[in-house]
């Protein structure tokens, strides 16, 4: 049995129906009327144009920053491959210090990392020398928390 369709008459400004038909051959429907029925559909079903479009972009933003984030988890892999690398080498070819320099070399070191830390952060501006210093401190927080020592 057929579906009984039912004529609906509704008042409008003429100004409205212009821009309904408008609407309507802009998004390729064929008539006015077909374009009113799936607006009424989307309606009832709590489905809005604007929300799939929203929605879209917002996929395709998280998709992006998914592939931008693989990239950054490589870069820090090798990253991490090459520092390893660095220090077997550091290590297997220098040699110990003896105690007697050893208290001279840790102080004046110190004082070469503090000067190359604020380097860095002159170097970067705005909110990554922020998010560097933010990363500094919570390493010192917790390195002391868990009671270790600059040496």
């Amino acid at each position: 049995m057929a579906n009984k369709q039912q004529v609906v008459t509704i008042r409008c400004e003429h100004a409205f129906i212009q821009a309904i038909q408008k609407a309507a051959k802009a998004e390729g429907y064929a008539s006015p009327s077909s374009y009113i029925r799936q607006a009424c559909v989307n309606s009832l079903n709590g489905v809005s144009r604007a929300l799939n479009e929203a929605e879209e972009r917002i996929l395709a933003t998280l998709e992006r920053q998914s592939r931008d984030l693989h990239k950054l988890q490589r870069v820090a892999l090798i990253q991490y491959a090459a520092f390893d690398n660095f220090l077997k080498l550091y290590l297997t070819y220098t040699p110990e210090m003896s105690p007697e320099i050893r208290n001279a070399a840790v102080a004046l070191g110190k004082v070469r990392y503090a000067k190359f830390q604020k380097d860095v952060a002159r170097e970067l501006t705005g909110r990554v020398s922020d998010a560097l210093r933010e990363i500094a401190d919570a390493y010192d927080k917790q390195k002391s928390n868990l009671g270790m020592r600059d040496e």
